[in-house]
């Protein structure tokens, strides 16, 4: 006999994906980079990692936000154009809080021809009941 949960939170890299792809227009929005990364600048890349909480109600996910472009201007404009998608996410239909916990900053990169800022969101999402 298979238990279902009561209740279901939202899958938030996924949820993040679609968002972000309707709000950035131009920009790819994917989970994953391959070597096709730099055809596909500029690019954005959440992803949930280790850490939050949850209780019956509530799950509180930690997200990592990686920008990529082709040059250092390009870098910080789509890095301050995610950040004000991000924020506007508090009080949407399934996610009550969107908080940057640690702002965008240039992370070097492999590749000369790319330029990477990464920064950390914690996102309350609820519980979605389903029957």
């Amino acid at each position: 006999m298979r238990i279902e949960p009561l209740n279901r939170w939202p899958d938030v890299q996924r949820l993040l994906v679609g968002y972000l792809r309707g709000r950035l227009l131009g920009v790819t929005v994917t989970t994953t980079t391959d070597d096709t990364l730099v055809a596909r600048l500029p690019l954005l890349r959440p992803q949930r990692i280790p850490g939050g909480s949850a209780d019956w109600i509530t799950e509180e996910s930690i997200v990592d936000l990686t920008a990529f472009a082709a040059d250092e201007g390009g870098m910080w404009d789509l890095a301050a154009r995610a950040h004000s998608a991000m924020l506007e996410l508090t009080g949407s239909s399934v996610v009550d809080t969107a908080a940057c916990s640690s702002s965008f900053g240039y992370v070097p990169y492999s590749n000369p021809g790319v330029w990477r800022a990464e920064a950390m969101y914690r996102l309350t999402t609820r519980a979605q009941s389903h029957v």
